[in-house]
């Protein structure tokens, strides 16, 4: 007796109170997102359930026979209807998971008397634009049902990375119970508190006609979209096509319906490593600028379409050539014999330091996807560690234009547009109005940005440009276009046209830059063709009013 009262008092103090007390969980109600004009874009749609409690069931035969009447649906899974009524060792089970009204109805009018079926109102995450954002938002997925049966966490995007803000506070209700576990009162009521709104600095009407002009041009099958604010780092637009409906993971998900998903669930715009190819000679130029390495209108180099550096002949893209070139119509016509004479002066590790102010490096950025990946930077390390092998000028020739071993993602591209256009170090982010801080200049000269800047501004609006035929009337923006072979030219793909990626990264307006862009259309062609997007979407921002 002692042992019992005294030593384990506590102990078994604590166990009766736990057999006298039963405590139900009450779900917060998840916090839904906004786009920048607070328009929702994640939102909680009700629905209902039906639970079945075996034990409570009058005439178990008589209400499988009316149930399998009432809702024939139901005879696709009578043999596990009927085992988890007269074999389920649980108190409960879900008999429907997602009931529709209708179900609802019916059951209310045929089994209003019967205690042990009961409706219960759930709610669901609802994506009502779906695909346009479905990267950027993310999905949920069921945490651990042993802690907690309906809690969804999530699963990717900014559903993941703010999911303890979203999520809310569980409330939970407390009852006194007898010995046969039936409730006697209630002894606390401690309500859910609803997760917190969650506004981002995307655009979805913006993003909405980004996609459609994706969508126009069949034949992308794959391609990603960046539009930064080049004054605050705010990303407006993030567009990866294919792209996937995440209302699907709202609902079960089968394996079948997950392989299928799965090019769809890659997120191109931040994990899709790309050689950068032309629009790399930006930096390049900068670099030589920089180091007065060039005279940007002194130096001159002749294009005859090719160059021998060492034993090997390095092309231009146009075999004719461009003749005498200075580095504005080396940059603005996109020609290559102009760096590549750069070679032997040009420092890789240099060259690379500099890539790195713009963005252009191995780190992820400050977007906090965990989709996301860094570029992949070769130099003389790199090689060493990964090829087993030293570093050759024809490495270096390569670096110059983009090429070789050098990957970048569609974002970093949009970063390092949006630096080179305002100067300073701009730091993506999806919030709203996150990047109070002043932003830090970019420790180059200014005069050598003008000059990179004009040479863009050609690139679109001079007849030499590789852009000309993209300019717009109504508002002048600078870019530069790239073209990445991925396959040598006997290779060619269905339509006949040798397998390209288009690349084309710009900004606008030319003076005073408020956004810059980033394409990337897979198999696309020539840069030309990423440009013709650019124009539509600048030409659309126009006309809304972004540049006012």
């Amino acid at each position: 007796m002692y042992v019992l009262q005294i030593v384990n008092c506590e102990k078994y103090s604590a166990m009766s109170y736990r057999n006298k007390t039963r405590v139900l969980g009450i779900d917060s109600l998840r916090g839904i997102i906004q786009d920048c004009n607070g328009l929702v874009i994640a939102d909680n749609r009700m629905h209902y359930r039906v639970i079945c409690y075996p034990n409570k069931l009058g005439n178990k035969q008589e209400f499988l026979t009316t149930l399998f009447d009432v809702l024939p649906e139901m005879l696709t899974h009578q043999e596990w209807t009927e085992n988890s009524i007269y074999n389920n060792n649980r108190s409960s089970f879900v008999l429907i998971k997602h009931a529709d009204w209708s179900t609802v109805i019916k059951i209310e009018m045929h089994f209003s008397e019967e205690k042990g079926i009961e409706v219960e109102k759930m709610y669901k995450r609802f994506y009502p634009y779906s695909g346009l954002c479905a990267h950027i938002l993310g999905y949920l997925s069921k945490s651990d049902p042993k802690k907690h049966e309906n809690q969804y966490i999530g699963k990717a995007g900014v559903e993941y990375i703010y999911d303890d803000g979203l999520q809310g506070v569980t409330g939970k209700i407390k009852y006194e119970v007898n010995h046969k576990g039936r409730i006697i009162k209630e002894v606390e009521n401690i309500p859910p508190i609803p997760g917190k709104t969650l506004n981002l600095s995307i655009d979805i009407l913006l993003t909405q006609y980004v996609y459609r002009c994706l969508q126009l041009q069949k034949r992308y099958k794959s391609a990603s979209v960046v539009i930064i604010d080049a004054q605050s780092g705010e990303i407006k637009s993030l567009v990866s096509i294919p792209s996937y409906d995440n209302n699907l993971f709202s609902n079960s998900i089968n394996n079948t319906e997950w392989k299928s998903l799965e090019t769809s669930l890659f997120h191109r715009a931040v994990a899709l490593r790309v050689a950068p190819g032309s629009t790399f000679k930006l930096i390049t130029a900068l670099l030589a600028l920089e180091q007065g390495i060039i005279d940007p209108n002194n130096t001159l180099s002749y294009c005859r379409g090719k160059v021998l550096i060492g034993d090997r002949y390095f092309k231009c893209w146009k075999h004719s050539g461009h003749g005498y070139v200075n580095l504005d119509r080396a940059l603005a016509s996109s020609c290559n014999i102009y760096f590549y004479d750069l070679a032997k002066k040009v420092n890789v590790d240099n060259l690379l330091s500099i890539a790195g102010c713009f963005h252009v490096h191995k780190n992820k950025s400050a977007i906090g996807l965990i989709e996301e990946l860094g570029s992949v930077i070769p130099d003389k390390l790199w090689r060493m560690q990964y090829l087993n092998d030293s570093w050759y000028l024809g490495d270096t020739v390569n670096l110059l234009i983009g090429h070789g071993y050098i990957l970048t993602t569609p974002l970093q591209l949009a970063i390092m547009t949006a630096r080179i256009a305002s100067g300073k170090e701009i730091i993506p982010s999806v919030l709203q109005n996150n990047n109070s801080n002043k932003l830090v200049p970019i420790e180059v000269l200014e005069t050598n940005l003008n000059i990179i800047r004009k040479a863009m501004y050609n690139s679109v609006n001079a007849p030499y440009g590789t852009a000309y035929d993209c300019r717009l009337k109504s508002i002048d923006f600078a870019g530069k276009t790239g073209t990445v072979q991925i396959f040598s030219s006997h290779n060619k793909d269905i339509k006949g046209s040798l397998p390209y990626h288009s690349l084309f990264i710009g900004y606008a307006p030319y003076f005073n830059p408020r956004y810059a862009v980033s394409i990337v259309l897979e198999r696309g062609g020539f840069g030309k063709q990423s440009a013709f997007v650019a124009n539509r979407i600048f030409n659309y921002m126009y006309q809304k009013g972004y540049f006012n």
